[in-house]
């Protein structure tokens, strides 16, 4: 279960929810910004299995510019500290973008310097959400895309690689089955409207197996992306 937004720090209930979901016996992501509520953020982390956290360049100014929030760089970079020193496991993903792909391979030394991280994930940008408003500024090709990552793993430490994984657009097909607060379910699939992937249905009114049915979801790819964790955790 992994529980993302927008950012769920802003969420005043997020340790009653990771709570309830592993008491289903649930493994817990909570993908974060780091942005919001810093000190309540920390002790709310601590009782997750993982944390991912969301990177997008090796400067302030790139990162900052990305995200568009004043400071974010630094308060990454916080609370990474923090949760190398708990020794609690997370994964950096970074989007891979027109504005910030030549500054991605920069990042490589930083990342080797992380203790607990578990994965790097490196991702290409996606025109959804409010990535569709921005495509024209931020979209990248395939082709440009893979370019990146050819220069990143050859810039890589041998520790640092078999950490990075990579995730083009169509890569995330069937990757993901996506549940908003208002129980509404849709996955990632090649048909958007204006940038929002459609609807399959509710929780609240339609079984999970006529759900499951109506998305491309992949569960072996999706198991498969979260292994080398679950390998790791089980040490």
């Amino acid at each position: 279960m992994v529980f993302t937004g927008g950012d769920p720090s802003l969420r005043k209930d997020l340790s009653q929810l990771i709570t309830y979901a592993k008491s289903f016996g649930m493994f817990v992501e909570v993908l974060t910004n780091a942005h919001h509520r810093p000190d309540e953020l920390a002790a709310v982390l601590s009782e997750a299995d993982l944390v991912g956290v969301s990177l997008d360049g090796a400067t302030a100014d790139i990162h900052d510019q990305f995200r568009n929030k004043k400071d974010n760089f630094k308060r990454v970079n916080r609370l990474l500290d923090l949760l190398d020193s708990q020794g609690k496991p997370y994964i950096v993903r970074t989007i891979i973008s027109a504005e910030n792909a030549a500054s991605i391979p920069a990042m490589a030394d930083a990342m080797h310097s992380r203790k607990m991280l578990t994965r790097w994930g490196i991702q290409q940008f996606s025109p959804v959400e409010e990535g569709y408003v921005n495509r024209d500024r931020y979209a990248i090709s395939d082709v440009e895309y893979r370019s990146v990552v050819s220069v990143l793993m050859n810039s890589a430490s041998q520790e640092l690689k078999p950490k990075i994984s990579t995730l083009s657009v169509d890569d995330r097909i069937g990757l993901y089955l996506l549940l908003n607060p208002a129980g509404a379910v849709f996955g990632r699939d090649h048909s958007t409207e204006d940038g929002t992937f459609p609807t399959v249905g509710s929780v609240f009114t339609d079984h999970l197996f006529d759900l499951s049915e109506a998305l491309s979801f992949d569960r072996g790819k999706h198991e498969l992306r979260y292994a080398n964790w679950f390998k790791q955790d089980s040490r």
